[in-house]
């Protein structure tokens, strides 16, 4: 709360409006907000760079790259690629076979934690690494 000496009321609605303003601040931000869409979609669609800088595959593709590159100066030196099984040039299996790799590493952990924090598991893992068969072990007690 302030306190004020003078005796003017403050007028709840502007003196003037500024159309003008108003109207040229909306066209140079609108204008701005569509140059800078179009920008991004050029450098999104004509360049490499988002393809690269935000890619799925470790170093950023660099050994598919290499392995680009090593094959075409096979060819310019006229040696025969050698034939290799297309499953790691496609770019879908490529995925999937990380998607595999992912998989395998969570079972691997899920048993290694299972081993660790359960009996059970730490059981199994002793017969298994003593080369014992767990089906002739008595398991069950009676009194």
């Amino acid at each position: 709360m302030t306190i004020s000496k003078d005796r003017v009321k403050p007028s709840p609605q502007p003196d003037s409006w500024k159309l003008r303003e108003i109207f040229a601040t909306g066209i140079v931000l609108g204008g701005y907000l569509a140059l800078m869409t179009v920008v991004s979609f050029w450098l999104m669609n004509d360049t490499d760079f988002f393809s690269t800088a935000f890619t799925t595959k470790k170093d950023y593709g660099k050994e598919e790259r290499e392995a680009q590159w090593a094959a075409a100066q096979r060819t310019l030196h006229g040696l025969q690629p050698p034939e290799m099984n297309n499953l790691f040039y496609e770019k879908n299996s490529y995925r999937e076979l990380s998607e595999i790799a992912e998989q395998a590493k969570r079972r691997a952990e899920v048993a290694r934690l299972r081993e660790l924090h359960t009996l059970k598991g730490h059981v199994e893992s002793v017969v298994k690494l003593k080369g014992l068969d767990i089906d002739t072990i008595q398991q069950h007690y009676t009194v």
